[in-house]
This record gives C-alpha cells, sequence and structure tokens, in this order.
C-alpha cells in the first residue's frame, strides 16, 4: 500500500517544548493510559478494556531505553491519526452520550507525554479488520527538516497475526517510545499506577465493564491492583458535597465526592504520605495534597489523616498534573472545602495521638470519633462510649507537647461474641462451627496470585485457593503435609489460615477492625505442633 504524507501544521521544536512542561514520567504515562481510557469510552463502551504496559530501562545507555504501551480500544482512523500529531487536536469522541466523561482536555496530551518520555516514537493503531496504520517520527530529526516537514502513515493489510496485535485483537493501538531523555525506574509506575486509575481498576468502576492495567517488567503480580487507602476502615467518613460556582456572571455546580480517614498504624506515619488524593473524573490530579483542610505548611500531628476527593467537573492544568490553583473555580472550590474538612484536622490530631499509645486506647479514639460523626457503632464500641470518659487532648504551651487524654480507663472485658480455634482448620463463631478448605488448581491465575481467600463460603465451609502452576505453588502442597511437625510449614498455613478466616469476619460477620485483630491474635497464637 502507498504511504500517507501529512503535515500536522506544527513546529516541529514544539514538540521537544511540550515534553518540558514540568510534568514527571509517571504522569506522562498516566496521559498515555487516559488516552487509552477515552479512546474505550468513545466505544459505549462496549468491552473490556485491556491495557498492557511494559518498560526497559537503560540508565547507563539511554538511547537503549524503551517503553511501550498497548489497548484495545477504539484504535485510530487515517484522519484520527493525523490529528493527534496536531496542536488542540484529538480523536474526536465517538459516543457523545458520555463526552462529559472524557479525560482529555486540550488535545496535547500525546505530544507532551510522548516528548517527555523519549525522542522516537512509533504508532501503530486500527481501527477495523482489514488493515492497520504505523507512523514513526524522531522528535530530533524532524527539527532538521525544518517548518515543511512532512510524516507518512504507512498503512498495512492485517493478517492471521496482527489481528492479535491489540491485546488480543485486531482493533487498538500501541505506542512505542525509545532513546529515553532520562532513567526511568519501572518502580515508579509500581507506585503510582495503583493510586492513578483505582477508581477503574475496581471492579465494578463507574462504567460497569472491567478495565485492567498489565505491566511486563514482572514475572509475578504482573496485574496492577487498586489502591487501598492506608485509612483504618473504622474512621472512614464518607464526603459529598455541592459547591456553587460563580463565575463570569453564571453561576453552576461542581460535585465533589469521597472520603476522610485515619491511620492508626503509627509505622505509617511521614509528612509525604499525608493529605488527600484528588482526582478528576477518576483520573489522579493530585497526590498527598493538604489544600483543602490547612493552609499552611503539613504538621506532624497531621500524620493520620488520608483521604481521596474526586472533583469531576473542575479543569485541571494542560497536562492534568495539577489543578490551576490561581482560578476563580478552584479557590472557590478551595475556601468550600476547607469548612469542611478543617474540624478533621482536629480529630487528626487526637488520632495520631491515640496510634503512640496501647490498642485499646486507640479503640476508644475510634469509637468517640464514630459517635462524633454519627456513624454506626459495633457492641464493643458502644460498650467503650457507655462507660463514660471522653478523649482529648492538652497542649503544653512551655514545652510545645501535646498529650492524649483519656478521663476512665477501659478495663479489660470479653468480646460481644465468641471465636476460638477448634483444629488447625477449624474454629467457632458465636457457637457455629466452621471447617476451613484448601482447593488447589492446576493453571496460574491470571493476576498472578499464589492463593486466593476471598471466596465466597459455602454454608459451614471457607475455602482457600492456591494454584500448583506458580513458583511457590507446591510448597504450599508441602506444607499441608507437614504443617503438624514442621514449624516453617505450621507458620505458613496458619498466616493463610488467619486471612481466610479474617476476610470472613469483616465480609459476613461485619465486625471492626479492632474485633477482627483480637480473633486473629487467636488463630496464630494457636499451637499447630
Amino acid at each position: 500500500m502507498n504511504e500517507i504524507e501529512f503535515t500536522p501544521g506544527l513546529d516541529p521544536s514544539a514538540y521537544i517544548n511540550l515534553g518540558n512542561v514540568g510534568i514527571a514520567n509517571w504522569q506522562a504515562v498516566n496521559e498515555l493510559i487516559a488516552n487509552s481510557i477515552d479512546s474505550w469510552i468513545g466505544t459505549g463502551p462496549q468491552k473490556e478494556l485491556k491495557i498492557n504496559i511494559d518498560l526497559d530501562n537503560n540508565p547507563t545507555n539511554l538511547k537503549k531505553g524503551r517503553f511501550q504501551i498497548t489497548d484495545n480500544a477504539a484504535g485510530m482512523s487515517v484522519d484520527e491519526l493525523k490529528d493527534s500529531w496536531g496542536l488542540f487536536k484529538s480523536s474526536k469522541p465517538k459516543d457523545e452520550k458520555n463526552s462529559d466523561r472524557y479525560l482529555g482536555v486540550y488535545g496535547i496530551g500525546f505530544k507532551s507525554a510522548t516528548s517527555k518520555i523519549g525522542k522516537i516514537v512509533t504508532v501503530v493503531t486500527s481501527d477495523n479488520d482489514k488493515e492497520y496504520y504505523i507512523v514513526k517520527v524522531d522528535y530530533e530529526e524532524i527539527i532538521k527538516q525544518g517548518a515543511d516537514f512532512k510524516l507518512k502513515i504507512n498503512p498495512v493489510p492485517h493478517d492471521s497475526q496482527s489481528k492479535k496485535l491489540f491485546n488480543g485483537g485486531p482493533v487498538g493501538t500501541r505506542v512505542v517510545i525509545e532513546n529515553f531523555n532520562a532513567s526511568f525506574p519501572p518502580e515508579t509506575l509500581d507506585q503510582y499506577l495503583p493510586i492513578s486509575w483505582k477508581k477503574f481498576l475496581v471492579n465494578p468502576n463507574a462504567f460497569k465493564k472491567k478495565v485492567t492495567i498489565t505491566r511486563g517488567w514482572t514475572k509475578t503480580n504482573k496485574i496492577i491492583q487498586p489502591y487501598d487507602s492506608p485509612a483504618d476502615k473504622d474512621t472512614i467518613t464518607p464526603i459529598q458535597e455541592v459547591v456553587e460556582i460563580k463565575k463570569d456572571g453564571k453561576k453552576y455546580n461542581i460535585d465533589i465526592s469521597g472520603f476522610i480517614g485515619f491511620r492508626v498504624n503509627k509505622s505509617q506515619y511521614t509528612l509525604n504520605t499525608q493529605g488527600i488524593h484528588l482526582y478528576r473524573k477518576g483520573q489522579l490530579v493530585e497526590d498527598y495534597t493538604s489544600n483543602f483542610y490547612i493552609k499552611s505548611a503539613r504538621r506532624a500531628d497531621n500524620n493520620s489523616l488520608v483521604g481521596e476527593l474526586d472533583i469531576g467537573g473542575m479543569d485541571a492544568s494542560i497536562t492534568k498534573s495539577k489543578f490551576d490553583r490561581d482560578s476563580e473555580e478552584y479557590k472557590q472550590i478551595e475556601s468550600h472545602m476547607l469548612k469542611v474538612l478543617t474540624p478533621f484536622v482536629n480529630e487528626a490530631r487526637l488520632m495520631s495521638i491515640a496510634a503512640q499509645k496501647e490498642r485499646k486506647e486507640i479503640d476508644k479514639a475510634i469509637a468517640n470519633y464514630r459517635k462524633k460523626q454519627g456513624l454506626k457503632l459495633t457492641d464493643k464500641q458502644k460498650k467503650l462510649i457507655a462507660q463514660g470518659g471522653s478523649v482529648r487532648d492538652i497542649s503544653d504551651s512551655k514545652t510545645e507537647k501535646t498529650e492524649l487524654i483519656i478521663d476512665i480507663e477501659v478495663p479489660e472485658e470479653k468480646d460481644s461474641f465468641n471465636f476460638r480455634m477448634n483444629g488447625a482448620l477449624t474454629f467457632s463463631y458465636d457457637e457455629t462451627k466452621y471447617k476451613i478448605e484448601f482447593k488447589k488448581i492446576a493453571d496460574e491465575d491470571e493476576e498472578g496470585k499464589l492463593y486466593n481467600t476471598e471466596m465466597p463460603p459455602q454454608g459451614k465451609d471457607l475455602f482457600i485457593i492456591y494454584h500448583l502452576e506458580h513458583p511457590q505453588g507446591k510448597s504450599i502442597e508441602k506444607a499441608l503435609k507437614k504443617y503438624e511437625k514442621d514449624d516453617v510449614s505450621a507458620l505458613l498455613i496458619r498466616v493463610m489460615v488467619a486471612e481466610c478466616i479474617g476476610n470472613f469476619l469483616e465480609k459476613d460477620k461485619q465486625l471492626s477492625t479492632s474485633e477482627i485483630q483480637d480473633c486473629l491474635n487467636k488463630v496464630l497464637n494457636y499451637k499447630l505442633i
């Protein structure tokens, strides 16, 4: 087939300049993922979205660096591929009814993202099962050609192999970036991808269609799992606000939803991980921000505070790496949220201090917090509150020390339920006996997991599924035969059993975090040998 030449109408130096807009490499990758998601949304969406990412970093020879992202979304036609290289242009939405849910804003994300990571970009795409299209661009070379540079699209007929190119299908897009500008450790993506895309990775998500992101640089756990907030589940408070924006003589509403919670594990406390993740339409824009609950710099005594908020209607910067804090829209939202969230700062201080104490005192602080917030209380929390007293803090202005005061000692008490281990794989809850069974599966788990303890129980039977094809699969099989004789095998089985029972008590019996921990202590202390 004949090559198709076109002129993007953009100065060649602009591509490299767009890569210098102040985003990090992981944010550049997020832009490319956002393009895949927008393309998928444009289909309805009608199918599950699969995004595969591979990264070969070579810090000693940047020219050999290579990044690749492949999706099975809608792909691009020749005209859409041409538009992707122009300024303020992007693929037109295929589904107008979802147009307000698209992540793209200005149509420069692809250019800025690719030029941020490297100098040579290849795009392979197809919107049909007849042919696919390839365009390769060297950002340094087109500068030498001058303002009249041309790009070439090479159409290629689909064959049996290319019809599986886009994660198993003939339609989708692959972007390859080579000759890195700087070292790009894959650990950065390991850290940020679960946070950035958790709203889409959860199942079900808002679109009721599964989204999977896989990584190619690990041998196991290839599927990116959604980020799980470190907030103690008993402290999570839903946030649902509608902010009326007044701008240019007009009024409109912006919805803000999410939660605030507190970490009670003091080992997690750092200033860098204190704060709220801000999302826009499900995509992470700012991580660990404190702007909505404190005007001054973050303080160590607020280290327990964490949360997530989605601000769907407010536009972010052109790279979606931050919100425009100078805009009138942002200032009005910030002012509103400071009124809503400032009261949580005092609670964060109490919880941060309580986290330094014994577990009973942490439970007392959580119980009082839930009562103040009007949250549902467990029987144990009701009893803690009924004993009287309160959790408060006092500050010594001379020493600048803050101390937690619990007015009434929390006495030892029996659980409001009855839990005991009857044997290595049996236990009783409220006098009902339960049995745990290990089931093996011959093949390997799609997500690379060794075992799964979240299977729904059947009557009084709980199940732990393990995969023999996993590199450690046979270790479980051996441990099941030796756990009554060997300490290492006993520890492995005990940990898996504890995880299984913990899931059961949380989901089926709806116990609090502290109540579950009390039970798991009995599991882990039960002697198998």
